[in-house]
């Protein structure tokens, strides 16, 4: 899997779409590519983070411990990315993603973004830019299910929203995934 600047920016074209084509040339080059197959963890909740993952190819299901069991909220596939708050703040991942097929990813290490911080600020500042929009963007739909589940009646609760499908979209939120909302 060699990717080039161009299908980097094709096949991201959100985390791209500040960049001049320079720019990209250089981001691609703090990435490292990763192949993992099926069912294997690629973050796991709750151990350290250090890196965030682009999906360049197959897909990867976000998944949520509660109670001691695996609840999936979501799932993602080529063009988007997951555990981006690794480089902005490491520490224990707060989901799990799981390679749901064989897939291919590009690897930005915690270490990788602070030398690009470091040699590239520029680049590394518009890479943040476009992650923290992405976060704050899911904080915002994740507080309004919050006040929505709130604000339901106890008793119309499990009926609109019964067998944990709250925490489904509340993580599916948090995670990125976007399902389940208008």
């Amino acid at each position: 899997m060699e990717l080039t600047a161009d299908e980097l920016r094709k096949r991201f074209p959100q985390l791209t779409r500040h960049m001049t084509p320079e720019q990209v040339r250089v981001l691609i080059g703090y990435f490292e590519k990763h192949t993992v197959h099926a069912d294997a963890r690629i973050i796991e909740d709750g151990a350290p983070s250090k890196s965030m993952y682009l999906v360049v190819r197959g897909g990867v299901s976000i998944v949520l411990t509660m109670d001691q069991q695996e609840l999936i909220v979501g799932a993602l596939g080529p063009g988007a990315w997951v555990g981006e708050i690794a480089v902005m703040d490491p520490g224990p991942a707060c989901a799990s993603v799981v390679a749901a097929e064989d897939c291919e990813l590009l690897a930005l290490s915690l270490d990788a973004f602070i030398d690009m911080q470091n040699d590239h600020p520029i680049i590394a500042s518009l890479l943040l830019q476009v992650l923290c929009a992405e976060l704050a963007a899911r904080l915002r739909a994740s507080n309004r299910l919050l006040m929505e589940l709130i604000a339901r009646d106890e008793e119309t609760k499990p009926a609109v929203l019964g067998d944990g499908e709250w925490a489904k979209q509340l993580g599916g939120q948090l995670a990125g995934t976007r399902e389940g909302l208008a």
